[in-house]
């Protein structure tokens, strides 16, 4: 699939396709028998075309591969501007600053 943007964080190319929700989200352009999404068209009441990406199950994923289907990643699995260098997505600051918080109530009660 052709990449149209590229990622604010990590520079790679991405793509967008919509959740079966109506929500707009990055995938990883090039297909990768490990993904989680397959696309399907959605013909929109105006008449346009909207690619909507479509989470699947592990039984799904695999007969879908079985089938020929392309796979894709979502960006967020993949993207290194949002990844800690051993792995894993950087814990938002908010969430730190409160567990700390919960961790030394729960020292001082001891």
């Amino acid at each position: 699939m052709e990449p149209t943007h590229h990622c604010n964080k990590c520079k790679q190319p991405i793509i967008f396709a919509y959740s079966e929700n109506g929500v707009r989200f990055p995938l990883d352009p090039s297909s990768d028998p490990k993904g989680t999404f397959i696309f399907h068209a959605q013909i929109q009441p105006d008449g346009r075309t909207r690619r909507v990406a479509v989470g699947l199950t592990k039984h799904e994923r695999i007969k879908a591969a079985a089938e020929g289907e392309l796979l894709f990643l979502s960006h967020r699995a993949t993207c290194a501007g949002t990844r800690k260098p051993g792995g894993g997505v950087p814990m938002p600051p908010h969430v730190r600053a409160e567990m700390n918080a919960k961790i030394s109530a729960a020292k001082a009660q001891k």
